[in-house]
């Protein structure tokens, strides 16, 4: 038995979970509930960062994933807020030329945001929603971006959300519109998992 399998000896099988988190990530991601919004961070935590139940699923398929993102900006380091805003939504995107594809790794680092002569990436999102807000852990802000993002949080408002809830259920869209094909490969040779 190779490292990988151990790893996920006794749990379901990667496929039929992946499965399951991106049909979760889905359902949360179309749901205006805050409290299902913030479940978001966890799913793209598992699926993303520790460790990426993307990269152990994708494996044997190989297939190419590849995030939408909106074209790169350069914000001058003495802007005081800076937000991606709907830029990040599939719908623009699919509008908007100058968007590109990245792989995960350039993904995670994507600026969303500028707040207080801090950047604030697709991962620093993620992270701060998982680990400080609920989405995982009740935590106290540890980095600048983190503190940056309680600032934003506290005194932004969008659209009926605190700012780091409303670009992370974006960065959900984007993430659902990456992963679609692998789990629509995977899926046609999967069983989905029954309750119990």
């Amino acid at each position: 038995m190779n490292e990988e399998d151990r790893r996920w000896k006794g749990l379901a099988e990667p496929p039929t979970l992946f499965i399951q988190t991106v049909a979760d990530l889905e359902r949360r991601c179309a749901s205006g509930d805050d409290y299902e919004l913030l479940g978001i961070a966890a799913l793209l935590r598992k699926l993303l960062l520790d460790p990426p139940l993307l990269m152990g699923v994708n494996g044997e398929l190989r297939l190419p994933i590849k995030f939408h993102v909106p074209k790169e900006h350069k914000v001058d380091p003495a802007t005081t807020f800076y937000s991606a805003m709907d830029a990040f939504h599939p719908d623009l995107l699919a509008k908007d030329p100058r968007s590109r594809f990245v792989n995960r790794d350039a993904f995670l680092k994507v600026l969303v945001a500028h707040v207080g002569g801090q950047k604030v990436t697709v991962k620093d999102i993620i992270t701060f929603e998982a680990n400080m807000k609920g989405g995982v852990h009740l935590g106290e802000p540890r980095t600048d971006a983190q503190r940056a993002l309680s600032w934003s949080s506290n005194k932004v408002n969008m659209k009926g959300f605190t700012f780091s809830l409303y670009h992370l259920r974006l960065i959900g869209l984007v993430v659902l519109n990456a992963l679609r094909p692998l789990r629509d490969a995977l899926a046609e040779g999967e069983k989905p998992l029954t309750n119990c």
